[in-house]
C-alpha cells in the first residue's frame, strides 16, 4: 500500500481544467482564492467523513464548502469581516423560511422611497465620497441598508447584507476589482434597488438547499490570536487546510475597501491585522521577518488543535521584496519545525495562464507550493 506520502506525491496537482468559479463557489469573487480542487483534494487524502477540519484564513469560504461536501465538520476564522459574511452565507445555505423572507422583502422594497429613507439613515463615512459615488446611488444604498436590517431572520439578514455589499462595490466609482482609481461614469436612477434585487434573486437560486445550519462556521478573528479559537478542543482537529496570505502580496482591505465600509466596520480594522499586506511591507523595514513571526504564531495555535499525526496544508506562492526571492514553501517548512511539525512533502503545482497571481507590479506567479506538515510530539 502506498504511504500517504506517495499518495499526496502523486496526485495530478495542476489541475489545469479547474475553475474556481463553478457552483456555490462562484457565489461571490475573492481576489487570490485557491481552486476548490486543491482543499477537497487534500481533505480526502487526510481525513475521514466526520472529522473536524480546520482554516485560520478562510477567505472566500473554499476550503469550508468542500469539507461539507465531503461530510467533514468545519470551522474557519478570518480577520475580514466580509470574508466571514461570504464564508457563513455558503455554509448556511437556506431553508425555505429564509426564501420566503427575502422574496417578502424584495416585494417590500418596491413601495418604498429608498433615496428618501436613505437621506435620513446612517451612511458609512468614506473619505472623498465624491470620488467614490453618486450622490443618488449612494442615497438609494443607505436607504436599502436601513430596509434590509428590518428583515427578522439573521441568515436572510446576512444572504441581504452580501447582496448589498456586493452591489454598493459594483456601483463605486473604483475602476476595477484589483485597481483602487476612481472612474466616474453615468448611472441610472434606481440602479442601486435593481442591481440589489438582482444580486437577491441570484443567490437564491446559487445557495444549496439546507434544514440545518451545523455544517459548519466561519468566526471572525485573527489567526495569531488564541482567542480566535476559543472552543475548538486541544486534539481535536484532524487537519487545518488553508492558503494563508502570500508574503508582500495583496492589500484585502483595499479590494474590499467599499464592502467593508456598507457592513459597518470600515477597511480600518482589517488593515491593522492583515498578514503579508504589500502597502505595510513597504513601510516595514523588515517585512518577511515580520510575516513569518506572523506565521509563527499561526503554526502554534494550530499545532495545539491538531489530533498527533494530524496534518497541516498550506498552498503558498513565493514572495518578492527589494527584488529578492522570499521562498515561502521552504521558510514555512524550516519555521515549522520549531512549533511541532515535520515536512511530508512539498509538491510544486504549474498555475494556468489564466490563473496566474500578481502578486507584484508587474509579477505573476507562474507556479505555487503545496506543503503538506505532520504534527509530531513536541521536543
Amino acid at each position: 500500500m502506498n504511504t500517504l506520502a506517495q499518495q499526496l506525491t502523486a496526485v495530478e496537482w495542476d489541475f489545469a481544467d479547474a475553475s474556481a468559479a463553478t457552483g456555490l463557489h462562484a457565489l461571490h469573487s475573492y481576489p487570490a482564492k485557491f481552486i476548490p480542487d486543491l482543499p477537497a483534494a487534500l481533505i480526502e487524502l487526510l481525513t475521514e467523513p466526520g472529522d473536524l477540519v480546520i482554516d485560520p484564513f478562510a477567505g472566500g469560504g473554499t476550503t469550508g464548502v468542500e469539507a461539507a461536501r465531503l461530510r467533514r465538520q468545519f470551522f474557519g476564522a478570518d480577520a475580514n469581516a466580509f470574508a466571514v459574511l461570504l464564508s457563513n452565507v455558503k455554509l448556511r445555505g437556506i431553508t425555505p423560511q429564509i426564501r420566503t423572507a427575502l422574496k417578502r422583502h424584495l416585494e417590500r422594497l418596491a413601495a418604498v422611497d429608498l433615496p428618501a429613507v436613505g437621506r435620513k439613515a446612517w451612511k458609512p463615512d468614506i473619505p472623498n465620497l465624491e470620488k467614490w459615488y453618486d450622490p443618488k446611488v449612494f442615497d438609494e444604498l443607505a436607504g436599502l441598508r436601513t430596509e434590509l436590517l428590518r428583515l427578522r431572520n439573521t441568515a436572510a439578514r446576512d444572504i441581504a447584507m452580501l447582496a448589498l455589499a456586493s452591489s454598493a462595490a459594483r456601483l463605486s466609482y473604483q475602476e476595477s476589482e484589483t485597481r483602487y482609481v476612481s472612474q466616474p461614469r453615468q448611472i441610472d436612477d434606481g440602479a442601486a434597488l435593481s442591481t440589489y434585487a438582482s444580486e437577491v434573486v441570484r443567490m437564491l437560486a446559487a445557495l444549496p438547499r439546507r434544514e440545518a445550519s451545523e455544517v459548519g462556521v466561519v468566526r471572525l478573528g485573527d489567526a495569531r490570536d488564541a482567542q480566535t479559537y476559543a472552543g475548538i478542543g486541544e486534539g481535536s482537529v484532524k487537519a487545518a487546510i488553508t492558503s494563508p496570505p502570500y508574503p508582500n502580496a495583496y492589500d484585502y482591505h483595499l479590494y474590499h475597501r467599499f464592502r467593508l465600509f456598507w457592513l459597518g466596520v470600515g477597511p480600518k480594522a482589517l488593515r491593522d491585522v492583515e498578514i503579508g499586506s504589500h502597502l505595510k511591507n513597504q513601510s516595514d523595514q523588515h517585512p518577511t521577518d515580520t510575516y513569518l513571526a506572523d506565521m509563527a504564531q499561526v503554526l502554534s495555535h494550530v499545532r495545539g488543535l491538531l489530533v498527533p499525526g494530524g496534518h497541516f496544508a498550506l498552498v503558498v506562492g513565493t514572495g518578492l521584496h527589494k527584488g529578492e526571492i522570499f521562498d515561502t514553501a521552504t521558510e514555512l517548512s524550516l519555521l515549522a519545525r520549531a512549533h511541532g511539525f515535520e515536512e511530508l512533502v512539498c509538491v510544486t503545482r504549474r498555475l494556468p495562464s489564466t490563473r496566474r497571481s500578481v502578486t507584484h507590479a508587474g509579477r505573476r506567479l507562474l507556479e505555487e507550493q503545496i506543503l503538506v506538515l505532520r504534527a509530531i510530539e513536541r521536543v
